[in-house]
């Protein structure tokens, strides 16, 4: 049982022989935890089986979850892998050292509890000195997963490693914050086409340079919970959560801020970008930084998850970003941060000829059912002042019990249009009218009653208006409710 965590600081590449008592304890199979420019690890001699085990042991990780191999130079690979292919080595001559693990045959010096009972494995060089000195000077591979407790947040600094870690491994290489902060990019060399298992801050368009038709692993396209044998790290388990549930809220900028605003509570926080400026305000110190250049998030996500659940919040907001570039990195890990508690925002835009009785209708139909996520406006083709709801509809809202707030109605804008996921008009022609001003938007319009017209109850008696009221609720439940 180990007592006491030993923090070895590193700063200066002339005193690299301060880390040979680690290497020592490395060589003869301790676990300790390591920096690299991805997240800290915890490794151990990938030589020996029972190092495996007092990884899996120490992290409370599942024993058929593969280890990535760390090696310190290129030529070591052999000694990991058998049969490596070699669009290994055009990868790694442009890749490494980097966060990039290729998957390969398994060298038969490599047992089979660190690959999980696979027969490949994963090698990586990793873009830290002190790292690939310590390997080296222990004269073997070294496995090593990310240093956190399974399941939980990994770890950027070695402060964090020491929070989960200490009295249970005899060293901690602290080489201060990760620059990248996500875990390396994985692919799969041993299928066809090649694969890639995991995206990091290498993207796919960047391996595509060099493998055309790489393609990614089916569970990063669409949901896939059934992997029975993981050959990567973070396919089949939860991963990166903190203690209190996480809210991963999709949409464009200004509904992921009104959503928030309008749902937070006292106890709660959420993450924001620089020009979220109400929620940046709120909480100054979760800002992501600029959600156009995500580098700056990629590094800065697990810290604050690890910060917001040291203040004890009760939950977490995190905006969603681009599945590009290293986007789909990070959209990666926050879908299983947040264990699928993800709010998709659905904007619904009801379109009628004044906007003065069906749409508004329609609006305060859908809005009374309070659905999750979903933001509800109605405007008119040709609106010539800004005329109040029509006195009829707002009988016909009041003796259904719907509730209804000030309204005026307007003409519809293209900004209203571009905005919108789902636009629903009353009649056929209505829709054409759009569809010939809007064709790019042509898939997103639909009339709201799938097989007809909506008629106008303009100047009508009011049980006409309680009429087109009941087919426009039935039309909005059958969209909205039996449909999802």
């Amino acid at each position: 049982m180990i007592k006491i965590t030993k923090i070895i600081s590193v700063t200066n590449e002339n005193e690299l022989n301060i880390l040979d008592e680690v290497a020592s304890a490395l060589k003869k199979g301790e676990v300790v935890a390591i920096p690299t420019e991805t997240v800290y690890g915890l490794g151990a001699n990938a030589l020996f089986s029972e190092s495996a085990q007092k990884i899996f042991t120490v992290k409370g990780r599942p024993s058929d979850n593969p280890l990535i191999v760390h090696i310190a130079k290129e030529e070591d690979a052999k000694e990991v892998g058998k049969d490596i292919p070699e669009i290994f080595y055009t990868l790694s001559k442009n890749f490494w050292p980097g966060p990039l693990t290729m998957i390969v045959k398994k060298n038969d010096k490599i047992p089979y509890s660190v690959t999980g009972g696979l027969d490949t494995v994963g090698i990586r060089m990793p873009d830290n000195i002190y790292t690939r000195y310590l390997i080296e000077k222990a004269g073997c591979p070294v496995a090593a997963p990310s240093a956190n407790i399974s399941g939980t947040v990994s770890a950027t600094s070695s402060q964090y490693v020491y929070d989960d870690f200490k009295g249970k491994i005899p060293y901690i290489v602290d080489n201060g914050n990760c620059e990248i902060g996500l875990e390396s990019t994985v692919i799969n060399l041993t299928v066809t086409p090649n694969m890639i298992l995991r995206p990091g801050k290498i993207t796919i368009d960047e391996i595509r340079k060099f493998i055309p038709d790489v393609i990614y692993h089916p569970s990063l396209i669409k949901n896939v919970s059934d992997i029975k044998n993981p050959a990567s790290p973070g396919m089949k388990y939860k991963h990166y959560s903190p203690s209190c549930p996480v809210v991963l809220v999709r949409g464009n900028s200004k509904d992921i801020q009104e959503y928030i605003l309008k749902n937070i509570k006292e106890t709660e926080c959420a993450f924001s970008f620089s020009s979220y400026n109400k929620l940046k305000e709120l909480f100054p110190n979760f800002c992501l930084g600029d959600e156009d250049n995500l580098s700056e998030c990629g590094e800065k996500i697990f810290k604050y998850l690890r910060e917001a659940d040291k203040q004890k919040v009760s939950k977490i907001y995190i905006p969603s970003v681009k599945e590009e570039g290293i986007g789909v990195a990070i959209m990666n890990r926050l879908k299983k941060t947040c264990g699928g508690n993800i709010v998709d925002i659905k904007n619904v835009l009801f379109i009628c000829t004044g906007n003065t009785c069906r749409s508004p209708m329609a609006e305060f139909i859908l809005k009374s059912y309070n659905l999750d996520g979903v933001f509800v406006k109605s405007r008119g083709l040709y609106v010539c002042c800004m005329s109040n709801m029509a006195f009829s509809s707002e009988k016909t809202l009041k003796d259904n019990d719907i509730p209804f707030g000030d309204f005026k109605a307007s003409q519809v804008s293209e900004e209203d249009i571009v905005r919108a996921d789902i636009i629903y008009t009353m009649t056929n022609s209505q829709r054409d009218v759009l569809v010939k001003a809007f064709p790019h938007f042509e898939e997103k319009i639909k009339t709201l009653k799938e097989n007809g017209d909506i008629l106008d109850p303009y100047m009508q008696p009011i049980k006409v208006y309680q009429s087109v009221f009941d087919e426009i609720r039935f039309a909005i439940e059958k969209r909205f409710l039996y449909e999802n």
